[in-house]
């Protein structure tokens, strides 16, 4: 994710970052912290700022000047989705995924 995405919106759209830390309910130290990549938002931080720019939380990892973001839009939706669970469905899923790259690997070596 490019904290220069969420800078880019706010300054598109004429927005201090106190104006922008207040519309998402956060700090203005923080939002700073997300723009400047010194600190990662968590996803529910991130969708309070996408709210606030009205645009949705996947144009954040994206990168402008190229036709496709970094993450195809499942990766995207994958990663919010997964960021929401608590940690013993995390370690579940990881299990799960790790288990179907194996399976996954072994048919390309079989075929």
């Amino acid at each position: 994710m490019s904290g220069e995405a969420v800078r880019s919106r706010r300054k598109k759209l004429n927005l201090s970052q106190e104006e922008l830390s207040e519309k998402a309910g956060i700090s203005r130290p923080y939002l700073s912290q997300i723009e400047s990549g010194t600190r990662p938002g968590s996803v529910s931080v991130l969708e309070k700022i996408a709210g606030a720019l009205g645009i949705e939380v996947k144009e954040f990892f994206s990168t402008p000047g190229l036709s496709q973001p970094e993450l195809e839009e499942t990766e995207i939706e994958l990663l919010i989705a997964f960021a929401k669970l608590d940690e013993i469905d995390r370690n579940s899923v990881l299990q799960h995924a790790k288990a179907l790259a194996q399976v996954t690997e072994m048919k390309g070596i079989l075929s």
